[in-house]
């Protein structure tokens, strides 16, 4: 019997340890945070609000303007009527449906190479019948 209450004993030591060990372990991952920098977050996707710029940087595209979201990064969405280009050196988010073209108005959208147009999973392009992209 006291084999039994001796490998119980440890049995339950064994655990207590395992418990600590990994209670510390979480502990440390969890203040470890994560690779971004205090402080900075980014405006579309993390919910946080950067600064208002003080001029719009966003060069207008067609008949829409754009909205600066600061840090060369330009918000566009609505029904484009007139030609435009998306040029690489700014990165475009789409906000809602971004229609380029309409019943009465077929245009071109060009995108540069190396431009990048980002949106979550309700934005999107559609490319009306008779207009190009």
């Amino acid at each position: 019997m006291q084999t039994s209450i001796s490998g119980l004993a440890i049995n339950a030591t064994h655990r207590v340890k395992r418990l600590a060990l990994t209670s510390i372990a979480v502990a440390v991952l969890a203040a470890c945070g994560s690779d971004s920098e205090v402080g900075q977050t980014d405006p579309i996707y993390s919910g946080g609000q950067p600064p208002a710029p003080t001029t719009n940087s966003c060069p207008a595209v067609g008949n829409l303007i754009a909205t600066d979201l600061g840090n060369d990064i330009c918000e566009i969405g609505g029904r484009l009527l007139q030609d435009a280009t998306l040029s690489a050196d700014k990165t475009w988010y789409l906000n809602n449906a971004f229609y380029v073209g309409g019943d009465n108005s077929q245009v071109t959208l060009t995108v540069n190479a190396g431009t990048q147009v980002r949106g979550s999973s309700n934005d999107h392009i559609v490319v009306w019948p008779g207009s190009a992209m």
